[in-house]
């Protein structure tokens, strides 16, 4: 039955003309930080090289040392 109606189908001219589907093909204008064209990715890799600055690497490694240690 599937295969009938598979090879049977027919794409109705002139679909697309309808006005239900006149914003289908429509761009969105995408205006805030983040979104598409406007990654901001030299901000965001600003932020996480403070973010690593501000972790105290130091302190974790001389902990890890003394667990390896004792």
């Amino acid at each position: 039955m599937a295969s009938l109606m598979i090879r049977n189908r027919e794409v109705k001219q002139g679909l697309l003309e309808d006005p239900k589907y006149q914003y289908l093909f429509t761009q969105v204008t995408h205006t805030h930080e983040g979104s598409i064209g406007i990654l901001c990715n030299s901000k965001i890799a600003a932020e996480m090289n403070k973010v690593v600055q501000n972790m105290n690497f130091a302190k974790v490694d001389r902990q890890i040392e003394q667990l390896l240690n004792s």
